[in-house]
């Protein structure tokens, strides 16, 4: 996963976000290997990248290597992954400050394992909604109110995946920030109502068939949590209370143009890697301090996440997958 804080960053491998640790990176990135599918055994196909220590993958047949802030191979459970670099990002948005984690790689490479994983094995999102309402309990000093949003964005179109009819919303950008028009909005209690409606909204996402996957997502989703708090029974003067975004995210695959020809999958993954890129454009504009122009406006994608990519960011994180 990778890191952005507006006081610098965290450490990808540090499960809490001392303040002390701050300003370290601008953007971490951490990587995940999974193994080899039952359908890639029966190929013959080998092991291509692996995981050399926790900081670099190493490429097992041209002997390249990469540098990471983590790396995490085929065995490490999602929870460890969770603790290691993305639990930071959630605690600082329970205190006031917006924060982003999203999985991205190429085509049933398993970013949706990793962010919503299974009833034996919890992805990131429904580990970081049980984070959440932990914090709440543990922090009786404070009252909270959670809002829940979730959409997608399909070829460039967005929709709102708690309400069906919500097809097509406009995003425009005011001075709070950038807004989906119509969006659904849903109050949450309990870690089981928030995922009641991400298993809802699942329900109405863009998913097909691709010569890697029979049942891959060809749609962005962004589950935001808005988290606003107060202190209970004190002043309720401004200063007091504090307002914070929680994305998260899970991108549909990159893939290669030559894999589909023609036709509605043709159109899908063109729209797909284009923001995808986009998004890689932005985030390399983000680390250089020489940039004049982050081209936040060129994807729905990216322009959804300016608020919270930007310098006004707590923390960025994301799982590149192998």
């Amino acid at each position: 996963m990778a890191s952005r804080h507006r006081r610098g960053a965290f450490p990808a491998g540090a499960k809490a976000a001392p303040e002390a640790e701050a300003a370290k990176e601008s953007v971490a990135v951490a990587v995940r290997f999974r193994p080899l599918s039952p359908r890639e055994v029966r190929r013959g196909e080998k092991i291509a990248w692996y995981a050399d220590g926790e900081t670099v993958a190493r490429s097992e047949q041209s002997n390249l290597a990469y540098a990471y802030d983590r790396v995490f191979g085929p065995t490490t459970t999602t929870r460890h992954i969770y603790d290691a670099v993305a639990q930071y990002v959630v605690n600082g948005a329970m205190k006031g400050i917006n924060g982003t984690i999203f999985a991205y790689g190429v085509t049933s490479s398993g970013k949706t394992h990793t962010m919503h994983g299974d009833q034996i094995s919890p992805g990131v999102i429904p580990l970081a909604v049980k984070d959440i309402f932990n914090i709440i309990q543990e922090t009786p000093n404070r009252e909270f109110l959670l809002r829940v949003s979730y959409l997608e964005i399909y070829n460039e179109v967005v929709n709102d995946l708690l309400n069906p009819a919500g097809q097509n919303l406009r995003i425009r950008e005011d001075l709070q920030g950038t807004i989906v028009e119509g969006i659904k909005e849903e109050a949450v209690l309990s870690p089981v109502h928030a995922l009641s409606l991400i298993a809802a909204g699942e329900e109405l996402r863009h998913v097909g068939s691709t010569n890697f996957n029979l049942l891959s997502s060809r749609s962005h989703t962004i589950f935001t949590l808005t988290i606003e708090s107060s202190p209970r029974g004190q002043s309720n003067e401004a200063e007091a209370v504090t307002l914070s975004q929680l994305n998260l995210i899970d991108l549909a695959g990159s893939e290669s143009s030559r894999v589909e020809t023609a036709g509605v999958h043709q159109k899908e993954g063109s729209y797909i890697n284009k923001s995808l890129l986009t998004l890689g454009k932005v985030i390399s504009k983000l680390t250089d301090e020489k940039a004049t122009h982050i081209p936040f406006r060129d994807s729905k994608l990216t322009r959804l996440l300016k608020s919270s990519l930007s310098v006004n960011l707590h923390s960025y994180s994301s799982i590149k997958q192998f």
